[in-house]
């Protein structure tokens, strides 16, 4: 940079005389302002510009003029431009290399971290970035560190817990291959249901007995293979388990997709998910047809000797004693005559031998209830009041609405060992002192009840009790509707239903 700007020349010309050339006509003519005009000294080869300022002073009619060259008076100007541009390129060539510089400074860790977070991205969560100064940029490197630790940790966690979830996904898969391999090869057919109701699987087992194939009955709720009388049985079942009870096995009854009755033993209970709720039932229905055929052979073999000791006991030691008793009748009018002493003593073996024949009657009766034919069943039933009460010194009665008309003898037997079971286990095992047995004809349907005032059975005992088993066994051997229940505080009634014939098939009939 020059050290001083270069002076120039101003040559000051006070004239009153005409100018010379037409740049004095135009100084007289315009008295101010500027011309520039082109003049060439003595000594130089090429005229140069001249710039000319005058002013008029009117007092002395002077006119003042200043003139310099043009390329005198720009220098200082070029100078400057010189200076300008000098300047600029070296602020340029000194503030690039440094913006570079600051600007990698930031981009280059920006880069890494983008190609840490690609690295990311691919799975690989090792990389990391080292924090080379206290700034935003170290402080970004920091953040970025914590997060990969963060991220990597997560992911670390995750595929253990999908290593967790494979195992037991390959488990449960194991599992419900076993266990749809044993339902599968279950002889007793088995039915899996929703909460709602519908059909989710059941074994090749259920096909086979009751006709339905698996993809025509998927989603279904498979209410009408269920007959009408049992689906009261059915909805305490579900409720039991829904209870969180594992129900008993239940006798009941199924239709086959043909529109045969099949006997089932149903037993099931609830299965959960896995977050604990309830999400399904599973029932097994045993086909025991052959098993209840065998057992009523059994019963009736069993009916038949105890018809047969009855009818001994009826036929044969009844007119047995009866000769007896007339025999010792007679020697006791002969001991009389002959003032015996021993009159006394064949007295009381004349009534000993009449109690006898009393017993043996009663014991006939129970044993084979002959005079079902003879007397008819509403005779039978008074007869079970009376010697009830007579037996056991409580109230029992025997009521009938109506007109009953039991036209089978096998029917009128099963009903009438019902209603002696049933007035048994009110005396010995609900301790009633009031039992009723109403008989009733209502919409072409015999309705027989056993009513008592007893402490009620035993919830474990509706089920087990063999006597009332048995009972619910005859009620099916008949094809009648069977049902107990039993409350502490208001008794047992136990209630027996079938349909009333039409015409009486017997000649004496049995009303």
């Amino acid at each position: 940079m020059p050290s001083s700007i270069p002076s120039f020349k101003v040559s000051i010309s006070l004239t009153v005389r005409t100018c010379p050339t037409s740049t004095s006509v135009k100084c007289s003519e315009k008295k101010s302002g500027k011309i520039i005009y082109a003049w060439k000294n003595p000594g130089e080869t090429t005229a140069r510009s001249k710039l000319v300022i005058f002013n008029h002073i009117p007092d002395f009619d002077w006119i003042v003029a200043s003139s310099s060259y043009l390329d005198e008076f720009y220098a200082p100007m070029r100078t400057i431009r010189t200076m300008i541009f000098v300047t600029a390129a070296i602020t340029f060539f000194l503030v690039l290399p440094l913006s570079f510089r600051i600007s990698a400074s930031i981009t280059n860790p920006l880069k890494r971290l983008m190609q840490n977070f690609d690295h990311m991205i691919s799975g690989d969560f090792s990389s990391r970035m080292t924090p080379t100064s206290e700034d935003e940029i170290g402080q970004l490197a920091t953040y970025y560190n914590r997060f990969a630790d963060r991220i990597e940790n997560y992911r670390n966690d995750l595929n253990q817990q999908m290593d967790q979830r494979r195992q037991t996904e390959e488990a449960l898969r194991k599992s419900e291959a076993r266990y749809r391999s044993v339902m599968e090869a279950a002889p007793d057919p088995i039915v899996v249901y929703d909460m709602n109701g519908g059909v989710t699987y059941f074994n090749p087992a259920f096909t086979r007995v009751f006709g339905w194939s698996l993809e025509s009955c998927i989603g279904s709720k498979m209410e009408d293979y269920v007959l009408e009388e049992n689906r009261e049985e059915a909805d305490r079942m579900l409720t039991t388990m829904l209870a969180g009870e594992t129900p008993s096995a239940v006798p009941s009854r199924r239709y086959t997709k043909n529109g045969d009755i099949v006997e089932v033993s149903i037993s099931g209970a609830i299965y959960h998910n896995r977050e604990g709720g309830l999400d399904g039932r599973v029932i097994i229905l045993r086909d025991v047809t052959k098993s209840r055929q065998l057992q009523q052979q059994v019963m009736d073999i069993g009916d038949q000797v105890r018809r047969r000791i009855g009818q001994d006991l009826h036929d044969d030691l009844c007119p047995h004693l009866i000769g007896i008793h007339g025999l010792s009748t007679v020697l006791t009018e002969n001991l009389r005559e002959a003032s015996s002493p021993d009159m006394s003593l064949s007295e009381k073996v004349v009534d000993l031998i009449a109690s006898a024949i009393q017993k043996a009657r009663t014991l006939s009766r129970g044993l084979c209830p002959v005079h079902l034919v003879a007397h008819g069943f509403i005779t039978a039933m008074e007869d079970i009041a009376r010697q009830t009460e007579a037996a056991f010194n409580l109230t029992c009665r025997f009521e009938k609405a109506d007109q009953v008309i039991l036209a089978d003898n096998t029917v009128a037997t099963h009903l009438y060992y019902i209603v002696q079971e049933a007035v048994q286990n009110a005396v010995k095992h609900a301790d009633a002192d009031e039992i009723s047995i109403l008989l009733a004809s209502v919409d072409d349907r015999i309705h027989l009840r056993i009513v008592d005032n007893g402490k009620g059975i035993p919830a474990e005992m509706t089920s087990n009790g063999i006597g009332l088993q048995i009972m619910q066994h005859r009620a099916r051997i008949i094809n009648a509707g069977y049902q107990i229940t039993s409350d502490r505080e208001k008794g047992t009634t136990i209630h027996v239903t079938l349909e009333a014939p039409h015409e009486p098939e017997m000649t004496h009939g049995a009303t």
